[in-house]
């Protein structure tokens, strides 16, 4: 009914009555209470106590913006090095961590707010990327719907930003940005359908037992890891994940699960784990595209 934009600018305050609904912004307000006041500076500081904990270093930033004076906004319109550590995490937690099968792994662009400065990474520096609160899961997806969800975050590409641009793991693929986007879309921006012609073509399935890339089939079933905000709360628009069968629903966020696979990396000499392309868990498959030193990510999605 009414938004109160972001980054807490404001305080929406909306009067329902009998008669009449209203709303409106409060962009100021300078009371306050102490004892709550009190109350609230000990919860910061214990959680910034653990949240400041070390868990890794990098010896250069993963990048949501371009890294040079004019800071260009790229996670929602090209492929990342941040948006490809996000979605590698995923891929890896729930191959390796969950005990179940991952096919692939996606992340919206939107989703990722901040650069991860280079030097020491703490859960701080992943949950100001991630600061949302989203579940990771898992669900069973046709190779059409993958091939849609692609489409559809890449509709906007050249032209545009898009929070809904998927960053992925396991996958590759290219846009053709001189195509005209045909994506069908109702008037709340929810996806109806892609008749063609397609800006995403050449999409490609890591296949982890043979070492391998593999054509996506549109009929066949893939295990895909990601936010449940666009995978089953049709968040940026993503109606073609509606009806999706869940395999896994887990408790824990996606600022953890990046977390969680920054501990897996090599130690450093500083004692931390290391992140960089050949310390990363993943380095052992094959074949598998990883190049994390490189701003503009790994080489999943080619842009024309």
């Amino acid at each position: 009914m009414t938004q109160t934009g972001c980054y807490f600018g404001a305080i929406g305050l909306l009067e329902l009555s009998d008669k009449k609904t209203s709303s409106r912004l409060i962009k100021e307000w300078n009371r306050s209470d102490k004892k709550v006041d009190d109350m609230v500076a000990a919860w910061i500081a214990q959680v910034d106590q653990q949240m400041g904990t070390k868990i890794a270093s990098c010896a250069f930033p993963f990048c949501s913006n371009r890294p040079d004076q004019n800071h260009e906004r790229l996670v929602r319109k090209q492929e990342t090095n941040l948006g490809d550590f996000a979605t590698d995490a995923f891929y890896y937690y729930l191959n390796n961590e969950s005990g179940v099968n991952c096919d692939a792994a996606l992340c919206n662009g939107g989703g990722l707010r901040t650069d991860i400065p280079a030097g020491e990474i703490t859960f701080t520096s992943l949950k100001n990327v991630m600061p949302f609160g989203n579940d990771i899961c898992l669900v069973e997806l046709t190779g059409r719907q993958i091939f849609d969800a692609l489409e559809f975050g890449a509709r906007y590409v050249g032209s545009a930003e898009n929070g809904g641009f998927m960053h992925v793991a396991g996958l590759r693929f290219k846009i053709d940005s001189t195509i005209p986007s045909a994506v069908k879309t109702s008037p709340e921006k929810f996806w109806l359908s892609s008749p063609g012609p397609y800006r995403v073509s050449d999409v490609q399935v890591y296949d982890k037992e043979g070492a391998e890339w593999k054509p996506l089939e549109f009929e066949k079933m893939y295990a895909v890891a990601g936010a449940t905000f666009f995978l089953q709360e049709k968040g940026d628009g993503f109606d073609m994940f509606d009806g999706a069968k869940k395999v896994m629903d887990s408790s824990i966020e996606d600022f953890m699960v990046c977390a969680e696979y920054a501990k897996k990396f090599k130690a450093g000499a500083n004692g931390l784990p290391e992140i960089s392309s050949k310390n990363s868990p993943l380095a052992s498959y094959k074949n598998y595209l990883l190049d994390y030193e490189n701003y503009n990510g790994s080489g999943r999605i080619v842009i024309k």
